[in-house]
């Protein structure tokens, strides 16, 4: 993650959130690729509902929380970030 520097995490989040306005969906997962050079970014898959990923959370909540949670009008769910 540190080997992107700043501006290399800045075009990732740039690229996921660009995939996400382009999609019509509450929550996804996107698997992006980082090349060896730490400058190539390639996304590879899309999910509608992220993957299982184990032991990634925030606020508490893991990603069958965060997707119930923004569904809930009661609550906002809070952005999950594995990187």
């Amino acid at each position: 993650w540190e080997a992107l520097g700043d501006a290399g995490k800045a075009r990732l989040v740039e690229i996921c959130r660009a995939v996400g306005e382009a999609l019509p969906h509450w929550y996804l997962g996107v698997d992006v690729l980082v090349g060896p050079d730490f400058r190539t970014l390639c996304v590879l898959e899309v999910n509608a509902f992220g993957d299982l990923l184990p032991r990634l959370e925030n606020a508490g909540l893991d990603t069958y929380g965060a997707e119930i949670a923004a569904v809930l009008p009661t609550t906002r769910a809070p952005m999950l970030c594995s990187l």
